[in-house]
């Protein structure tokens, strides 16, 4: 079951690492994704598997972009109102790239939720930023497997 080619620093595929974690979260994935099959199935996610795969990944991703944000200096009339910023926010805004970072964010972060049904995306993207606070006790998402296997298996639906 090979979907996903993103590859860290370390060369290993988060998908590789939900594969080899699989048997300590499946029963949950799957249960979450039997309460979504027909919407994951409209979307071309076959299983549990590729769920978690796609929601591990969409986190990374948002992780990755909050903690090395877009430059909006060109075209930033079109982003802002992309983003659905008013202009009183803006002139409110002590830093408006901040302000335009952070609702380009939770824009993805909620077609991931509500589009596409990851509703784990939340919770996987604060447990990474977790691990990226605490990089010492945890230097490989190996290392991190733990963790994010909790919040899996923790996930109420």
């Amino acid at each position: 079951m090979k979907n996903c080619t993103t590859r860290g620093s370390t060369g290993i595929s988060p998908c590789t690492l939900n594969e080899e974690f699989w048997p300590q979260i499946q029963e949950r994935a799957e249960a979450f994704f039997s309460k979504n099959a027909k919407h994951y199935a409209d979307e071309a996610y076959g299983n549990a598997l590729y769920v978690i795969n796609e929601t591990f990944v969409e986190a990374c991703v948002m992780r990755y972009l909050m903690t090395n944000p877009l430059d909006f200096s060109d075209n930033r009339e079109q982003w802002v109102k992309l983003l659905g910023i008013s202009e009183k926010e803006m002139k409110e805004s002590a830093d408006q790239d901040q302000l335009m970072q952070d609702a380009y964010i939770k824009l993805l972060t909620d077609i991931d939720y509500t589009r596409k049904r990851f509703y784990m995306i939340k919770d996987v993207i604060r447990v990474l930023g977790e691990r990226e606070q605490k990089s010492t006790l945890y230097p490989t998402m190996r290392d991190f497997m733990p963790q994010y296997i909790k919040v899996i298996n923790g996930f109420s639906f």
